[in-house]
């Protein structure tokens, strides 16, 4: 992952604030309006206006192209005519999203106010503008220790289309190079996301340099007056009792140390979609042996290790308060495939018992085989494995049926020690070892999968109904 991109990059979306659709009337033809348009390809929808407002025009442009168009700048806008004092109608692509924003007399577009909809056959969209806003932002003298300027102040406004949140800059994308107050108006309506952030961050956080770093989210209603002062924040430099020691080795392709290379830890808030600047850490070059080592490490958080494009997630569950964890970094390693219907890629696994050793998943070709991905540090994965040894026990008299627990662990010495203090005695236990397999599971534990007798993948997921799935499979091959 890039940590600049991450840093700097925010996603574009369209503001949702009011949007409902409903079969048109067939009153409106497009021949009254010299519509020209092609049944097979387009519709003719039309535009309500609800509520009060300052007087303009809708602008129907194309979702992606939405940021293209603020202020009458670029994009595409669509052919409308008005029909009546809050009526407008116009052609559209079937199956293509739109989104409308409002002209007012200025001939500035002072915001997007519908969902984002997609063209169907004759719809009604109804859209409410509300009265424009204003929000200030003061930004006021920081304190000597931080560096605050040269600054960059974005505010962008949230949508969610089809289920996810996303982001679109409204235009308002300015540097601050000393305190002042920042004055938007002409808002609409909406959740804003206020973000202002000191150039050259990385650098900064590199040298442990206390930096202007300022993220939240705004509500701004209809027609009101809004005021936000600026907040400084402290980065978290303290070495605590409390704290998590981070070691590892980074490996090249052909799986040697690689020595003299920047190895970056990222926090993330729960979602894992900001990073979390006032605990970023100072990046780590590896030694000679490839070795690297994060001291101090908030606890409890999410975070990623870090080389170039390659990335090692470290949940929650596994940065505990005062532990010390081991993470190599391997370069070269895939995605471990899951598709069902297609053989399952044949994992090297280490197995616990005695005379059992080194295998693979063919040497159970001939047998259903469930594979549980756990983790020690996970405490759903415990739960699930002890549900895992009930289950195997319930399968015992059935010989053609494997149940193994897979730990994906950092240490091969933790998974052992805690296979050896549980009573989990019906399960074959081993543990993936990176320096073996070119494929990295890349998916939330616990996560499920069945394998039947001739080798086939035919489920997998987080959590899954093992005894269920198990079942219909059996069916199936009876």
């Amino acid at each position: 992952m890039n940590v600049r991109i991450t840093f700097f990059l925010i996603c574009i979306c369209v503001i949702s604030f009011g949007c409902s659709q409903k079969p048109k009337s067939p009153s409106i033809t497009q021949d009254a309006f010299d519509f020209h348009i092609d049944p097979n390809r387009m519709t003719l929808a039309s535009y309500k206006l609800v509520g009060k407002t300052l007087p303009g025009t809708p602008k129907i442009v194309p979702a992606h192209s939405a940021s293209h168009a603020l202020f009458e700048r670029l994009g595409i806008s669509y052919d409308i005519k008005q029909i009546d004092e809050n009526t407008w109608i116009g052609p559209l692509i079937l199956g293509d999203t739109y989104v409308i924003g409002w002209i007012v007399e200025d001939k500035k577009l002072f915001g997007y106010c519908s969902e984002p909809f997609k063209a169907a056959k004759d719809i009604e969209v109804e859209f409410s503008p509300g009265m424009p806003a204003t929000v200030e932002y003061v930004v006021s003298t920081p304190p000597e220790d931080i560096k605050a300027f040269p600054a960059q102040f974005i505010f962008p406004i949230r949508t969610i289309s089809d289920g996810n949140e996303t982001y679109l800059s409204w235009g308002v994308n300015e540097r601050i190079d000393e305190p002042r107050v920042i004055k938007i108006e002409g808002l609409a309506a909406g959740t804003y996301r206020l973000s202002a952030y000191t150039h050259n961050a990385e650098k900064l956080l590199d040298a442990r340099i206390p930096f202007l770093f300022d993220r939240r989210e705004i509500e701004v209603k209809s027609g009101t007056s809004n005021k936000y002062e600026i907040i400084y924040p402290e980065i978290d430099t303290k070495v605590e009792e409390t704290d998590v020691t981070i070691r590892g080795t980074l490996y090249d392709i052909d799986k040697k140390p690689f020595a003299n290379q920047i190895v970056k830890l990222i926090p993330y808030e729960n979602n894992l979609s900001d990073p979390m600047m006032h605990l970023y850490y100072p990046n780590c070059t590896t030694d000679p042996n490839g070795k690297f080592e994060f001291v101090g490490v908030r606890p409890n958080i999410n975070a990623t290790l870090n080389y170039k494009y390659t990335s090692v997630l470290l949940l929650n569950e596994s940065l505990t308060e005062g532990t010390t964890i081991s993470v190599d970094i391997l370069l070269g390693q895939d995605t471990l495939p899951l598709i069902f219907g297609e053989p399952m890629q044949n994992l090297v696994i280490d197995f616990k018992d005695e005379g059992e050793g080194e295998g693979t998943l063919s040497n159970f070709m001939g047998k259903t085989v469930v594979v549980d991905f756990w983790a020690t540090w996970s405490d759903s994965c415990k739960k699930r494995t002890a549900e895992m040894n009930t289950l195997a026990e319930q399968f015992s008299e059935q010989s053609d049926i494997v149940f193994i627990e897979l730990s994906i662990d950092y240490d091969r010495a933790v998974w052992e020690q805690a296979v050896d203090e549980s009573g989990w005695k019906q399960l074959r236990h081993g543990w993936l070892d990176p320096m073996k397999n070119i494929y990295v599971l890349n998916q939330k534990v616990p996560c499920s999968i069945i394998i039947d007798k001739k080798g086939i993948l035919r489920t997998a997921g987080f959590d899954l109904d093992i005894k269920t799935e198990l079942e219909k499979i059996l069916e199936k091959a009876d």
